[in-house]
């Protein structure tokens, strides 16, 4: 936690392209610990209430794909994020085409 909350709090311009990065990386953590605890442990309870919480907001990401394209436009991203995290190929070649498909929408040739 301590390292998404420096990501997203020591920037100077919080970046809509750290959201899914930031989301992935919480999620990850938590379900790692839950995976290294007793599951009748308080704590674990209350973590997979966090991530139920967490997994709610990251599910709004896929109704714009402005999540998306902000990923892949950030230099430090691109769609290798993606790639180096295992996602699926039919997301990847679907991002791909969304970032072409807007940018020949708006700066294309008329």
């Amino acid at each position: 936690f301590v390292q998404a909350t420096n990501v997203v709090s020591f920037a100077k311009y919080p970046m809509l392209s750290s959201a899914i990065p930031v989301y992935n990386y919480l999620i990850d953590e938590l379900e790692e610990y839950c995976d290294n605890c007793d599951s009748s442990n308080d704590i674990v309870t209350a973590v997979k209430a966090g991530i139920k919480k967490l997994e709610t907001y990251y599910a709004k990401t896929d109704e714009t794909t402005m999540y998306t394209v902000a990923t892949i436009l950030d230099p430090r991203l691109k769609l290798g994020y993606y790639e180096d995290h295992k996602w699926k190929q039919t997301f990847i070649r679907f991002a791909k085409e969304t970032v072409i498909n807007i940018y020949n929408d708006k700066y294309g040739p008329a």
